[in-house]
């Protein structure tokens, strides 16, 4: 997870070699399990116990660690959602014009078929 290797780690647990500020601050996190408060609207993010998934107090639902990735993708699909949702509106809009319409002009042809047979 954080791009170093089993030896590197096991050199950092005895104290052969010492361990980066990233890779502590990222092990201090991960060991507490929750985002502290000066994380902004991240604060309260809370990794459940096997830690796959991503829990925040306020929202019911739970993400998997590894969708934070297709986290961008999740919104294109969602603009691409309601994008056609609109398109469907619109052809639903103006197949009721042109039904009324098509029934307008056929009452009317009767009529002027009427006109000109009599």
């Amino acid at each position: 997870m954080l791009g170093v290797t089993k030896s590197q780690f096991e050199a950092w647990q005895r104290g052969i070699e010492a361990v980066p500020r990233s890779a502590f601050a990222f092990l201090v996190l991960w060991g507490q399990k929750t985002a502290p408060s000066g994380w902004g609207l991240f604060s309260g993010l809370r990794l459940d116990d096997d830690g796959d998934y991503l829990r925040h107090h306020a929202f019911r639902h739970r993400i998997r660690f590894d969708d934070l990735a297709s986290l961008p993708e999740y919104w294109r699909l969602q603009a691409l959602a309601q994008a056609q949702a609109e398109t469907i509106e619109q052809i639903i809009i103006e197949r009721n014009f042109y039904r009324e319409q098509c029934q307008r002009e056929a009452k009317f042809g009767l009529m002027l078929n009427r006109i000109f047979r009599a």
